[in-house]
């Protein structure tokens, strides 16, 4: 009996020694079975050497399980954006017009080819003008925007531009009658659940720098004067220097002669200023000297007098209608025809040969 239990000692030690080597993860356990009888040291080496194999089969089946889950996902994931999502500028447009400014909006479309479907999350870019940043903007999208599989989706990006802001940066540009900018920036997309990536956005466009009409005088004609009153042609001048065509629909106005209100009322348009072109509006129009004053006789008998054209002009544009105020003052010389000259000539001598 004890050279069995000292053969099985030995073997116990040979054992726990090799075991030791090879599963160092259990040494604190080896050390309290060096202190144990031998039959319980082996009987416990016998258990260890049951759990570490068995932890070798799971921990090599885990790794198969583990390389199999990932080459389904690969298969399974969702393509790369840049393959399936294209973005195209389909339109650029100018809303808002108006006096002091306007909005540029380019029109995006976001086609997605795949069989998925991908959420706009997010974008930020910066709108340029000269190669000069004028606004830089970045919005998310908490809900984001669906785009469809198979689908597109048209998206607008707007720039507004009030025009004392963009001069204020771009002193330069004042003159000028358009501007070339450029939208740069990023748009990122996710597929509900996580992110996945974000494409580039790269624009080009223009954007027109509006001018105010200007307004000249270019005559005052008298065609008859009479002591009682006076048949009036008053001609003006209105120049477009826009890069557009003007529609006037009509003209609201005050004349004033002299420091004299002569009349207020509406020119009817119908008349079209062409772009960097001028048009001239003839105003006729018959005098009463008995309710405007009787200096005013005397006041177009001189080859020029004072004037103040003020008022408003409503014009329509290819991106809406504008209202736009005027004031010129100046001096508009007064044209009168020959033969007035004589017989005004004549009525005077008239006058003094019975007054004598």
């Amino acid at each position: 009996m004890s050279a069995i239990l000292y053969s099985l000692e030995i073997l116990y030690l040979r054992r726990s020694l090799q075991f030791y080597k090879k599963y160092q993860g259990y040494e604190s356990l080896l050390q309290i079975a060096e202190y144990s009888h031998p039959l319980s040291s082996w009987f416990l080496y016998c258990i260890l050497s049951f759990v570490v194999e068995r932890s070798r089969r799971m921990r090599k089946k885990s790794f198969l399980l583990f390389v199999l889950v990932l080459v389904i996902a690969n298969f399974s994931s969702p393509g790369s954006i840049d393959r399936d999502l294209k973005l195209e500028v389909k339109e650029k447009g100018i809303k808002d017009f108006s006096l002091d400014g306007l909005t540029v909006v380019f029109y995006v479309n976001i086609a997605n080819s795949s069989s998925r479907a991908y959420y706009l999350s997010g974008y930020e870019y910066r709108f340029m003008v000269n190669q000069k940043d004028y606004l830089q903007l970045r919005t998310g999208l908490e809900e984001g925007l669906l785009i469809k599989p198979k689908d597109e989706t048209l998206v607008a990006f707007p720039v507004k531009i009030t025009y004392e802001n963009f001069f204020r940066v771009f002193p330069e540009m004042e003159q000028e009658l358009h501007a070339a900018c450029n939208l740069v920036g990023w748009a990122w997309f996710s597929d509900g659940r996580r992110d996945r990536g974000k494409l580039p956005l790269a624009f080009s466009g223009d954007f027109p720098i509006f001018k105010k009409p200007e307004i000249d005088f270019v005559r005052l004609g008298v065609n008859t004067l009479t002591i009682g009153g006076a048949d009036i042609e008053f001609e003006i001048k209105f120049e477009n220097k826009n890069r557009f065509e003007l529609m006037v629909d009509r003209i609201s106005y005050s004349l004033i002669l002299g420091g004299y209100t002569i009349r207020q009322g509406t020119i009817a348009g119908d008349k079209n200023i062409q772009k960097q072109g001028e048009k001239i509006f003839s105003l006729p129009f018959l005098l009463n000297f008995y309710e405007v004053g009787k200096e005013v006789y005397d006041l177009l008998r001189q080859p020029s007098t004072s004037c103040s054209f003020s008022g408003e002009v409503e014009v329509l544009t290819v991106w809406g209608r504008l209202i736009i105020p005027f004031e010129k003052q100046g001096t508009v010389s007064i044209d009168r025809h020959p033969w007035l000259f004589s017989c005004m000539s004549m009525w005077s001598a008239s006058v003094s040969v019975l007054i004598s």
